[in-house]
């Protein structure tokens, strides 16, 4: 092992005796709201391993999900460059491999089965959450990596509150939000406006060692959030809605002089939902469409390409509990998801149903969550697919996790259809993934300290690779086999003492991703770890807040990836780090946040992805008001 991978890792158990960590969505400064997702909740339940997205004013130096996942999150992400496409891996995954869900609706691309997290802004976003491992029968398709919710948050508290945020930066960035939202006891509404933009100018380093300017990198986004409530917890109905629309240019890669290709995205999406409890009957309905464009420029070419995908999602379920401790449930989906585009030949479409049954036992200082699911896929039957996960006090604060889960993924529109090379007869990726964690947690007053360490590992096989064919076109076939496995620890808590408040947080991951079986041609790569798939992951904050003065520092580590499935080519490790500086402050009941962020603060030269610009030294600066 490498002498600075033995450094790194005497640094993340010295400082685990003494971190504190950040103030997050779970901590004792949360805003006084309340989740009301469905009951089902996405199956995030108390024997998930997950982790809650820092939902306080800090988050607002991050203008994209992206952004802030780079900070905080426990995965990699593969970033092209600021404003440009950046998907997650989670676990040595492919991003096609972990589910993006908003308010229990799959998000992901039906055409390409990712989802580009740049275009997410933060401030339309109430809760984030990463659930850490695989399970086809609670999750759906895709989540064999893992899965990120989000999720709309409503309040209490009676009475109009407006939310306004307007910041400034490095390369011509901007950003700017309003909100306005109401609760009177019956109705909750929310209505979010927002747009952002920058020129993205910034020098880099080319691979000739020479200066220069990133060219064609402009970008600009707008959208719009509506979240309306209406009832009790036991009789509930909820609305949500958002609009999205991004223009960007896409900036050529070092080899390349020069690039005029640009992308217009544009999302519609829609999910209402109604539980409704009647005495041990919990009911759910709930119902999702979304729509996607993407029109894909290249005037040098003359390629215009425009396609348009259509989802469309219901569910019921119902559960029922008169037995003590023990919750019965059973579940009915259908997805509809159908595309336009010109290299299908015509509008092609695949619909999935399936019947989902799940128990969920708890007693004393033991629970445990179970569920099988059987489903079809273009009128194909789809495995059976079981999961059972359980949680387990055994000892004073120490929680035992474990779980063991079947897992799947379907084609893609693009693997079926795209016209050459997309095969009907591919079947869905499956696997199996299991997991074993501790969980420590110290509260006292304010004060609170958790440590949670443990081990997972992963075998899919039937994986979709387009490989080459003898006459030269691209083809998608069921091939690969890939097993995953590694380590993953955390420590975090809040210490108070007096007016000075000491937070922080270290999350470390260690995957090895490799490929145990593929095609005769690509034979070099078994025994080799995935490419983009850094085997060690390390993020880390440290802050202070004194009055209404609070500082920050993060910092990420990721490891040298490999370019290449022959592990021929690969990238440097590098190292990161971002300041944030803020003052808070309460006037009546209205608060006021004012921040300044200095990201890459050791202005490093580095790169994500292979001869892909990222921006040196940069500043932020900006002002959240919220007002009641």
């Amino acid at each position: 092992m490498r002498i600075y991978y033995q450094i790194f890792f005497l640094l993340f158990f010295a400082f685990a005796q003494t971190a504190i960590a950040q103030q997050t969505s779970d901590s004792v400064t949360v805003l006084t709201q309340i989740n009301i997702s469905a009951l089902r909740l996405n199956k995030v339940n108390e024997t998930s391993i997950i982790q809650d997205l820092d939902t306080s004013f800090t988050k607002f130096s991050t203008p994209s999900l992206a952004d802030q996942l780079t900070r905080e999150g426990g995965l990699f992400i593969k970033s092209y460059g600021p404003g440009s496409l950046s998907t997650l891996s989670l676990r040595g995954s492919n991003a096609s491999q972990t589910a993006v869900l908003w308010n229990g609706i799959n998000i992901c691309s039906p055409m390409l089965g990712l989802f580009d997290l740049t275009l997410i802004p933060t401030f339309l976003i109430d809760q984030a959450t990463i659930q850490y491992g695989g399970s086809g029968a609670s999750l759906g398709s895709g989540a064999i990596g893992g899965a990120l919710h989000l999720d709309s948050k409503t309040k209490r508290e009676k009475g109009l509150e407006v939310d306004v945020l307007t910041s400034g930066g490095s390369f011509g960035f901007y950003e700017g939000g309003f909100g306005v939202s109401n609760y009177n006891g019956k109705v909750y509404t929310n209505t979010r406006f927002f747009s952002q933009g920058a020129l993205n100018n910034f020098k880099f380093k080319n691979y000739k060692n020479e200066m220069i300017f990133q060219p064609n990198a402009k970008f600009n986004q707008i959208g719009f959030a509506q979240d309306l409530a209406i009832g009790k917890e036991n009789n509930l109905v909820s609305i949500h809605a958002w609009y999205l629309k991004n223009k960007r240019e896409i900036p050529p890669h070092m080899l390349t002089p020069s690039s005029n290709q640009n992308q217009e995205d544009e999302a519609i999406r829609f999910t209402g939902e109604w539980n409704r409890k009647i005495g041990f009957w919990n009911w759910n309905l709930r119902t999702g469409w979304n729509k996607e464009n993407l029109n894909y420029r290249d005037p040098s070419s003359k390629i215009e390409d425009l396609s348009t995908s259509y989802s469309f999602q219901n569910e019921a379920e119902i559960s029922f509990q008169k037995i003590r401790n023990l919750t019965l449930s059973a579940q009915i989906y259908w997805l509809h998801n159908e595309a336009v585009e010109s290299f299908y030949g015509s509008r092609q479409k695949v619909e999935q149903t399936g019947l989902t049954f799940s128990t969920n036992y708890h007693i004393n200082k033991f629970s445990i969550y179970a569920d099988v699911k059987q489903g079809l896929h273009n009128g194909n039957y789809l495995p059976i697919l079981p999961s059972i996960s359980s949680s387990w006090n055994f000892y004073k604060s120490l929680l035992l996790k474990s779980s063991v889960a079947i897992l799947y993924r379907v084609p893609t529109l693009n693997d079926l259809f795209w016209k050459p090379g997309g095969n009907i007869n591919l079947k869905p990726e499956k696997g199996i993934t299991e997991s074993l964690f501790i969980e420590w947690r110290k509260s006292k007053n304010e004060n609170i300290v958790s440590f949670e360490a443990g081990v997972f590992n992963t075998r899919t096989k039937d994986e979709i690779v387009w490989t080459p064919e003898n006459n030269g076109i691209y083809q998608a076939k069921n091939i690969n086999e890939i097993w995953s496995r590694g380590f993953e620890g955390s420590f975090k808590g809040n210490y108070h003492f007096n007016n000075l408040a000491i937070n922080g947080f270290i999350n470390s991951h260690y995957t090895v991703s490799t490929i145990t079986k593929t095609a005769s041609i690509l034979k070099e790569a078994i025994g080799n770890q995935l490419s983009y798939t850094p085997i060690i992951l390390i993020k880390a904050n440290i802050g202070f807040r004194y009055s209404a003065w609070s500082l920050n520092y993060f910092h990420d580590f990721t490891d040298e990836r490999f370019t290449s499935l022959e592990n021929d080519q690969k990238l440097k490790a590098y190292q990161i780090g971002e300041f944030n500086l803020a003052y808070e402050s309460t006037i009546h009941k209205s608060r006021i946040h004012i921040f300044l962020s200095i990201k890459n603060c050791w202005d490093v030269n580095y790169q994500v992805i292979a001869y892909r610009a990222m921006p040196g030294r940069s500043f932020q600066t900006g002002i959240v008001l919220k007002i009641k």
